[in-house]
């Protein structure tokens, strides 16, 4: 049984006046279907449309009608049992070198207290410990908040949610969500309540998949990024939105470095090829439809690092200092 829910509202400023603009396909729940056919979660779900609709009011963009949080539960349940997780992780540790870096730049007195929101198997919380930092990691997956367990150890990583946010009685010089809030049912929850932990002129430290992205805006219902687990989907006006309404101020936002040369983009390409009897390779598709792709690719992602228009997009929000 699908467990789903619609939303009449703008998750973000409750606004009523929401209008669907991309109807879409996951096709990575396609392709998980085709490799595990034996689980009826990836098949129920290949051939649902993912309808986004986005706010005229804060343009915040959102799936409607999406996965329960009990759904979203099943999801991740049964992706961290394929090759899925495994293959995001590959350059995870790459990915999150370029993420510390902006962080060090953000805190320019030195090392402080960071805590990690989704922090996954703890591999940007090492970094951050490696070069000083007093760090926390919060991540709601038994299996992989163990593996950060192993990784900093016990005291450092809490197994939960937005309850063990809630309950922490500690301030952090730095909060960060790293690709997460693309993922929570009520991102304004969350960063009120991470507001609250923050100390007097702490920082918000946010990645998420950038929905004003040149290749989002040139493919539509193609993007990549469009996936059943992404449910929200942030512009800056509804990052400004989301961070004016939790007592906060938007300091700054710019390009992630490391997406440049996108890998999951160029994965389609290579996908075009098919490999014959010997060792050499030809062309699924014709040479010039393949270059123009590349070429496609290159254009969109140098773009996209000027006026950040990228995939992905940091932003840096402000707690007020006393």
């Amino acid at each position: 049984m699908k467990k789903t829910t619609n939303i009449n509202n703008c998750p973000i400023c409750n606004s009523t006046l929401i209008n669907r603009v991309i109807i879409a396909y996951d096709k990575t729940m396609r392709s998980l279907s085709s490799l595990y056919p034996s689980n009826l979660f990836f098949k129920d779900y290949k051939k649902i449309s993912l309808q986004i609709y986005q706010c005229q009011r804060c343009s915040f963009a959102f799936l409607n009608p999406r996965l329960s949080r009990e759904g979203l539960n099943q999801l991740y349940g049964n992706l961290y049992k394929t090759v899925y997780y495994d293959d995001k992780r590959r350059h995870k540790e790459f990915q999150y070198q370029d993420y510390f870096k902006k962080l060090k730049h953000l805190k320019k007195d030195g090392p402080g207290k960071l805590l990690d929101f989704g922090c996954n198997t703890g591999v940007f919380l090492k970094i951050a410990q490696d070069n000083c930092w007093d760090v926390m990691g919060i991540e709601l997956s038994y299996q992989a908040s163990q593996i950060a367990k192993k990784r900093l150890g016990n005291d450092r990583i809490i197994t939960g949610a937005i309850d063990e946010l809630k309950n922490l009685d500690i301030q952090f010089d730095i909060i960060s969500f790293l690709n997460v809030l693309e993922h929570l049912p009520d991102p304004n929850l969350y960063i009120k309540i991470a507001s609250r932990k923050l100390s007097p002129g702490g920082l918000l430290f946010i990645v998420v998949p950038n929905y004003d992205s040149i290749r989002r805006i040139l493919i539509g219902e193609n993007w990549s990024l469009i996936l059943l687990e992404h449910i929200n989907y942030f512009t800056r006006d509804s990052v400004a939105y989301l961070a004016s309404n939790n007592g906060l101020i938007l300091k700054q936002g710019g390009p992630i470095d490391y997406e440049i040369f996108n890998r999951g983009f160029f994965e389609k390409i290579k996908k075009m090829f098919r490999k014959n009897e010997g060792s050499s390779y030809s062309f699924s598709y014709g040479r010039d439809a393949l270059i123009k792709l590349a070429f496609l690719a290159l254009i969109t992602d140098f773009a996209g690092l000027a006026i950040n228009r990228g995939d992905f997009i940091y932003y840096v929000m402000a707690k007020k200092s006393l």
